[in-house]
């Protein structure tokens, strides 16, 4: 099971130049972090945001939303976020 919890300062400098992609992250997109950020971070009416994406930074457990301008280029916005693996105890 996967949770997000807010990534340290040091997450931006690594996360500045690398690529992104959102395949696999439906499950951490509900989890009450990534929608706060969603919501709080959201740029929609001042930069022309017109849909959005939870994107993960290449080879890290580092995520964080993009949103789409009308000229096509991706911008990111909120607070970097952290994967954080919970192991399961349930089963004794």
């Amino acid at each position: 099971m996967r949770t997000l919890t807010l990534a340290s300062e040091d997450a931006y400098e690594i996360c500045r130049m690398l690529g992104s992609n959102g395949y696999g992250l439906d499950d951490l997109r509900q989890l009450p972090l990534a929608k706060s950020e969603y919501v709080s971070g959201n740029p929609r009416n001042e930069l022309g945001i017109d849909t959005s994406y939870l994107s993960r930074f290449d080879g890290t457990d580092y995520v964080q939303w993009f949103g789409r301008q009308s000229s096509g280029y991706f911008i990111p916005f909120g607070r970097i976020m952290q994967i954080v693996e919970i192991k399961d105890t349930s089963h004794g």
